[in-house]
């Protein structure tokens, strides 16, 4: 026997068995005279087949699965499902009251007034609401709390068919949004190198053209408004004095300093970098270990095809030191070497980023070895310094040491004026920076054209008054009224204030709270996690 789900002659759905192979007319007759149980009157989906329950019966055939529900059936059934349960509801009381006048009268009002439902969403819903209520028994006279009663379960099924329409409806959205956040990420990375060197700028205090480092639609009509070619060249100019300000701080010098020879030489002068060069002068006889030697094997040069004597030159020097360190030296004839051997190579190197009468290429050979030679020198001191305080406080003096000797390379002793290219330059040759010079060497490097040395000028008025004509035009018209000569006038008052306007914007973009907001690249990259437990010292970890 199987089990069949039929409309009754009350309306009303029933349940009951039946033969496994009976067609849709004999189980209507056949419900028709053996079923004949109250019911609620609510009426089910309307059906021209009855439907098996599959499970009911193990030994009987299972129906092939129903096919799935595309999107838009499930979105339009959502729509549906309210209206056709309503609409049942409100007719379920007629249909029950018709029945008065016979099964057959009851059952032809029901045909007339009863909402069909076209989507199986909608069907599956009424339905639903049609065996709340027969489980629920609800008695003939349609008592109103009872029929609430029978709707809270119902209620329950509709709503479970909403919410995965929602769900099916809202799932393309959350794979496209997590489709951009992905694609977003992505280019965070790809665009890092420049993200990381604005938020370098934002802490040296540099300004960016906003058009360049975030260009949005709006930053780019900023950016017109005073001319991309006129702001780049104020932003540099206001640059200019940030990115020395900056060096300054990093050397331990005032504000007021002025960059020229002395004041390099005040900075190396200073305690913490002369002290412990000071007790290396006290030592009588420092001798070269087998490392030193080995380094200093290393460089030597072999001539390439076309040497026309940088090899012999570089060589030349190098077998002199090696002649000169083998018996021995005392520390202050070792620095004194050291120093003379930088200073020489900063010479050619200074006079190589001028590009106004470059050195010869055996004269830059020759500054590479004496550079290699004072490495090697240092790192001899190292050998020979048994004091771990004094060792650990030459090694960091050495470091600020540098830094002095690469910030004088790139800087114009005749105007005081640091050129960021120049350690951007470095930064190239792969040269290790660490702290503000690092920074800027990584600003210049990525944002070039707010990072310009050597003297820039304001910009010429052939270059601003393009960037003025609507003000001109405006202006023009206004004097118009007063004939040519007004219509000129006009014309020229008009472009003066649109010049004040344009450079009273780019002023303002050079302040700090408009870079944090408005110049900053977006960055979707995930915050780095510190797996170190709190308290753990770095330098164990060595």
């Amino acid at each position: 026997m199987a089990k069949y789900r039929v409309q009754g002659p009350d309306g009303a759905v029933h349940l009951f068995e039946g033969p496994d192979d009976a067609t849709p007319a004999q189980v209507e007759a056949f419900a028709a005279q053996t079923f004949g149980a109250a019911s609620s009157g609510i009426p089910g989906a309307r059906k021209s087949v009855a439907d098996q329950i599959p499970g009911a019966n193990p030994n009987m055939a299972q129906p092939a699965p129903e096919k799935p529900l595309t999107l838009r059936e499930k979105v339009m059934g959502a729509i549906e499902t309210p209206f056709a349960v309503g609409a049942n509801v409100l007719t379920a009381p007629v249909t029950y009251l018709a029945g008065a006048g016979g099964p057959e009268f009851q059952r032809a009002v029901g045909k007339e007034i009863t909402y069909q439902p076209r989507t199986r969403v909608a069907q599956e819903a009424v339905q639903a609401v049609g065996q709340a209520a027969e489980a629920s028994k609800i008695p003939p006279y349609m008592n109103p709390m009872g029929f609430a009663a029978s709707l809270a379960p119902a209620a329950q099924a509709v709503g479970d068919i909403a919410q995965t329409g929602k769900a099916m409806a809202t799932a393309p959205l959350a794979a496209r949004n997590a489709l951009v956040a992905q694609n977003k990420t992505m280019q965070s990375y790809q665009n890092a190198p420049r993200i990381d060197a604005a938020k370098d700028a934002l802490d040296l205090g540099v300004a960016l053209n906003p058009a360049t480092s975030n260009p949005t639609t709006a930053n780019k009509l900023r950016t017109a408004v005073v001319g991309s070619d006129t702001l780049d060249t104020k932003l540099a100019q206001y640059n200019q004095s940030k990115f020395t300000e900056a060096a300054k701080a990093d050397m331990g010098l005032p504000a007021t300093t002025t960059l020229n020879a002395k004041a390099f030489e005040d900075a190396r002068a200073r305690t913490e970098l002369s002290a412990p060069y000071n007790t290396v002068r006290q030592l009588k006889a420092l001798m070269p270990d087998d490392n030193t030697m080995a380094q200093l094997d290393s460089l030597k040069v072999q001539p390439l095809v076309g040497d026309i004597g940088q090899a012999a030159a570089a060589n030349k020097v190098l077998d002199a030191v090696k002649e000169h360190i083998a018996s021995g030296v005392d520390g202050k004839t070792l620095l004194d070497s050291i120093r003379a051997r930088r200073q020489e190579a900063q010479a050619v190197y200074k006079q190589r980023d001028a590009g106004i009468n470059p050195p010869a290429p055996e004269a830059v050979a020759k500054a590479d070895m004496n550079l290699a030679v004072a490495n090697a020198m240092e790192n001899m001191i190292d050998a020979n310094v048994k004091d771990p305080k004094v060792l650990a406080d030459l090694r960091a003096a050495r470091v600020n040491m540098a830094k002095t000797y690469d910030y004088e390379r790139a800087t114009n002793l005749a105007t005081g004026q640091l050129d960021p290219q120049v350690i951007a330059k470095m930064a190239a040759e792969g040269k290790p920076l660490t702290g503000t010079l690092a920074k800027i060497g990584n600003v210049a490097s990525n944002y070039p054209e707010v990072s310009k040395g050597g003297l820039l000028n304001e910009p010429t008025w052939r270059e601003t008054l393009p960037r003025s004509g609507a003000a001109g035009t405006v202006g023009g018209i206004i004097g118009s009224s007063f004939g040519l000569p007004g219509a000129i006038a006009g014309g020229a008052a008009g472009a003066a204030i649109g010049n004040v306007a344009s450079g009273a914007l780019a002023r303002g973009m050079t302040k700090p709270g408009f870079q944090a907001a408005k110049a900053m690249p977006p960055d979707f990259r995930p915050p780095a996690v510190n797996n170190l437990q709190p308290g753990t010292n770095v330098n164990n970890l060595r």
